[in-house]
């Protein structure tokens, strides 16, 4: 055999004992998180569980304003039309 021959077959095996390595994972995160991801995906779920009951606060109190602001909007109608019947009462009168 040729010198060429013996380097190509000789390449090919390398080659393929290359492959039957096992492969290194090259990202340790995917494999297995470590305590700082553990630890930030822990504070995450804490911000958003205090975000959450936020927001559920701010809902019931937000309720408690359009609920007064109505209530509101109802008095200021009753006395407008209080005043426009003593000006009509008024004008009937003079």
């Amino acid at each position: 055999m040729s010198n060429t021959t013996l380097n190509n077959i000789d390449q090919q095996q390398h080659h393929h004992h290359q492959q039957l390595q096992p492969q290194q994972p090259t990202d340790c995160l995917i494999t297995k998180p470590d305590n700082d991801v553990e630890t930030l995906i822990d504070e995450k779920n804490r911000l958003i569980s205090r975000q959450y009951t936020e927001i559920e606060r701010l809902q019931r109190e937000l309720s408690e304003v359009i609920g007064e602001r109505d209530a509101l909007l109802c008095e200021v109608s009753k006395f407008k039309f209080e005043l426009e019947m003593a000006d009509l009462k008024r004008l009937h009168d003079d």
